[in-house]
């Protein structure tokens, strides 16, 4: 009994030792590889920035044009032009002009607006926008128009009032070519005398 036993304890441990030596042979190291892709992604920039006549704020994001004062009933304020430039490296899409007044509101009621726009880039062909009286201008207009990188628009708003030769003429068909002549608009009523308003022109882009 007693040599069965040592037998049988000697065959389990020569069992153990084969096992521990399987599962050696089983936990071998393997190859191994990886592999990597990446991309940087970037944002550009939307900057318009303003030329013209007057006086340059705000990044040049905003001009002040020469003020018109002391004027009479019938007058008007010239053509100025205003040139948009596209610094920025993202091309700019024009979508809104809003037009505001504050003020006199005799002057405001009375007073005309002519605005032409450019087309193009070299801004060689005008096209009237508007040509009426100032408050059917006042408010905010969807517009259409691109302005790529390094490319420029413009626009000029005159204001007046009096049959006075303006950028105009007596053209108000939107989009037709502006020809320069006498407005035939009315002069200022005497409820405009000593008043002043101040007209200014936004424009919203998005890229």
């Amino acid at each position: 009994m007693k040599l069965f036993k040592f037998k049988n304890m000697a065959m389990m441990g020569a069992l153990s030792l084969a096992g521990v030596g399987l599962i050696g042979v089983g936990a071998h190291a393997t190859f191994t590889q990886n592999t990597l892709s990446s991309q940087a992604i970037s944002t550009g920039t939307l900057d318009v920035t303003l030329t013209g006549a007057g006086t340059l704020s705000n990044s040049n994001e905003t001009l002040t044009l020469p003020a018109s004062g002391n004027n009479g009933s019938t007058f008007t304020t010239g053509y100025n032009l205003v040139t948009m430039t596209n610094v920025g490296t993202l091309p700019a899409g024009e979508i809104t002009s809003t037009v505001a007044v504050s003020g006199g509101s005799g002057l405001a009621a009375e007073a005309y607006a002519c605005e032409i726009s450019f087309a193009g880039p070299n801004q060689t062909l005008p096209v009237v926008i508007y040509n009426g009286l100032l408050s059917g201008l006042v408010g905010s207009t969807p517009i259409a128009g691109t302005i790529p990188v390094s490319g420029t628009d413009g626009y000029s708003l005159e204001i007046f009032a009096g049959n006075i030769s303006t950028s105009c003429g007596t053209v108000t068909t939107p989009g037709a070519t502006p020809v320069a002549g006498p407005s035939g608009a009315p002069s200022l009523l005497d409820n405009s005398e000593g008043e002043t308003i101040t007209v200014s022109n936004t424009i919203g882009y998005s890229d």
